[in-house]
């Protein structure tokens, strides 16, 4: 979880033609799957993907982020100092675990969505609960008890659901590389 404190500041609004004072606000937020599924139910398109998203789809992302809604109005106003932390905090790793990526980029060219990876959960009876977690950390656990399941003895042949966790794992490794703004 990224605890961002939001410095108070003043905001103009050509509706009203007033200057309006937003004060500060300590607001947590979550890059979990809980806050993709939010985001994917939304806007009805795959996250983790290397498409480009709008600046409305990459500020909607931080809203979905939010635990609590009642700051929603105060994230309206992030400047580029609090963008680079949230974007910073997105791309960490959230774990020691690597897993290392399949050698061969053969096989499907999976779309990674949120219902895959609740499947993922329910497949190796991983507790939803753990859809709050940092979603780098969730994705290397499935790859891990993915590995650990991977019982037909030959490196170059993986099941599917094996190849399926190292795309997604692969996927999230590039969201982060390609930084919050999108």
């Amino acid at each position: 979880m990224l605890t961002l404190v939001l410095k108070p500041k003043e905001q103009f609004s050509e509706k009203t033609m007033k200057l309006t004072e937003i004060p500060m606000a300590e607001v947590k937020l979550e890059h979990s799957l809980l806050s993709i599924s939010k985001w994917e139910a939304k806007w009805e398109v795959p996250f983790l993907t290397d498409t480009d998203r709008t600046p409305e789809q990459m500020m909607d992302y931080i809203f979905c982020m939010a635990i609590d809604p009642k700051y929603l109005n105060a994230l309206r106003y992030v400047d580029n100092e609090e963008v680079s932390a949230i974007s910073a905090y997105i791309n960490s790793k959230q774990t020691a675990s690597t897993v290392k990526p399949p050698k061969s980029g053969n096989g499907p060219n999976q779309v990674i969505t949120s219902e895959l990876i609740y499947s993922w959960m329910a497949q190796y009876r991983i507790p939803y609960a753990c859809e709050k977690w940092h979603l780098n950390r969730l994705l290397i656990h499935i790859a891990i008890m993915g590995a650990l399941n991977d019982t037909d003895g030959k490196k170059n042949k993986k099941n599917a659901a094996q190849r399926s966790m190292n795309f997604a794992t692969e996927n999230a490794r590039r969201l982060a590389q390609s930084g919050l703004p999108g």
